[in-house]
């Protein structure tokens, strides 16, 4: 099981990667066709950051050398697609689903991003809740963490549901865990 600042920043930076490799993958990669597992491998090897955008829909930015590369928009809501070139070019017609999908669905597998039938607020705020008992778990003094999560909850509750801007609030979360992680080291 992921902690709070592992789910946090491998939905917004793509790290730990050594949580990928966690992912039981055999079970997909033996049901499906050999083009289509090498897509769920490139899923757990590429560098992404995702974001939700609003309940079963994903932003997807591929990354190369720290910069986005290219920005795809991902929905699970019914079935799944892809704004990716593989996707409308290849995929559909093969009844597949490219890399950005899979790494949609394995964050959304490892609770790294709300699910395609919750709701992105919601689960939002639910995370941050738990940020605050997981730094309150932490050792020595955390409380200027605990602190910046709360403000970042109070931000969420006063943009609401429909102006939430997911990018902003998952980015500012990891980097409020990872602060956290590395004082309690």
């Amino acid at each position: 099981m992921l902690s709070q600042a592992e789910k946090a920043t491998l939905a917004a930076y793509g790290t730990p990667k050594n949580a990928l490799k966690d992912v039981d993958i055999e079970p997909i990669l033996e049901s499906v066709t050999e083009e289509h597992a090498d897509r769920v491998k490139s899923g757990l090897q590429g560098e992404f950051r995702v974001y939700p955008k609003s309940d079963g829909l994903y932003i997807v930015e591929s990354m190369e050398d720290g910069k986005v590369k290219n920005t795809y928009s991902v929905n699970l809501k019914s079935g799944s697609g892809c704004s990716c070139r593989d996707y409308l070019m290849r995929c559909t017609g093969q009844n597949m689903s490219c890399k950005h999908i899979w790494r949609v669905r394995i964050l959304v597998k490892l609770d790294a991003l709300p699910g395609r039938e919750q709701d992105s607020y919601r689960w939002m705020s639910k995370e941050l809740y738990e940020d605050v008992k997981w730094i309150k778990s932490l050792d020595g003094e955390q409380e200027e963490f605990v602190d910046e999560i709360e403000t970042l909850q109070l931000e969420l509750d006063d943009d609401g549901a429909q102006n939430a801007d997911y990018k902003y609030y998952i980015r500012e979360r990891a980097s409020i865990l990872m602060q956290a992680k590395t004082a309690d080291l």
